[in-house]
């Protein structure tokens, strides 16, 4: 989506009924599913820091994998660098 189109979008939901407001709140659930979520925490293929490829696991914590890059050597999960990186509240 256009950032112009987004803009005017966000301007629109200022103005919707609370009815119309559960509605969207409704629709945006079913988009972010947990299981979406839990796809994300699965898939690590490179280094959020990096961008090399090769990993390996190293523990894991809060009940996430951890994985180390054999390039740069640190650490980090699948939420590392993503908005939902220090989120306190996670999927269980």
């Amino acid at each position: 989506m256009k950032t112009r189109v987004f803009k005017r979008l966000l301007r629109q939901i200022e103005k919707l009924t609370s009815t119309q407001t559960k509605q969207v709140k409704n629709q945006l659930n079913q988009q972010c599913s947990v299981k979406t979520i839990k796809g994300i925490t699965e898939e690590v293929d490179h280094c959020p820091h990096c961008g090399a490829t090769s990993l390996y696991k190293w523990g894991v914590r809060s009940k996430l994998q951890r994985y180390k890059c054999r390039e740069c050597k640190r650490t980090f999960n699948a939420l590392s660098k993503t908005p939902l990186a220090r989120l306190n509240l996670r999927v269980r």
